[in-house]
């Protein structure tokens, strides 16, 4: 009889352009979930135009275990809409493979986010939820985040 053990290792990393099929197929996944594919289907292209901006100015991390991405975050680092000289992150696409999301991966992506974004020179970061997932929110309030604003989308 023969024992091994396998290790398991996670590292987060920033994305670079080699990884936008990845970013793409994660993307395909996570749009039909939210409730705003009701309001425009996914574009590829302009999803590719959202990620390159993501690499090239602001934040996009991946969640890598063993050579397979496996999570990702966005945020943009924008001036604060009511003081330019103030910077503050905005997250557009938090997603972790449902397979792996029973350990710590996706907290493990916000915090590293929060940590970029204070690199980056932001002094917070604003993580939005879906009404269908209320969870959510309580998770974020237990991580320190306050529940400062509900968005309403109305159709046209």
């Amino acid at each position: 009889w023969r024992s091994s053990i396998f290790e398991i290792t996670m590292t987060i990393i920033s994305a670079v352009y080699e990884d936008i099929p990845e970013v793409m197929r994660m993307s395909k996944t996570f749009y039909p979930l939210t409730r705003y594919e009701l309001l425009a289907e996914l574009d590829e292209s302009s999803v590719e135009d959202l990620i390159r901006a993501l690499v090239d100015s602001h934040i996009l991390l991946l969640a890598r275990r063993n050579d397979k991405i496996v999570g990702l975050i966005g945020a943009f680092v924008l001036p604060w809409m009511f003081n330019r000289n103030v910077l503050t992150a905005h997250e557009v696409i938090w997603w972790v493979d449902v397979d792996e999301r029973r350990g710590s991966i996706g907290m493990d992506l916000k915090e590293a986010c929060e940590e970029q974004a204070k690199t980056l020179g932001a002094v917070a970061l604003q993580m939005p939820h879906f009404t269908h997932i209320p969870e959510a929110g309580k998770l974020y309030e237990r991580s320190g985040y306050e529940h400062t604003e509900s968005i309403y989308l109305k159709r046209f």
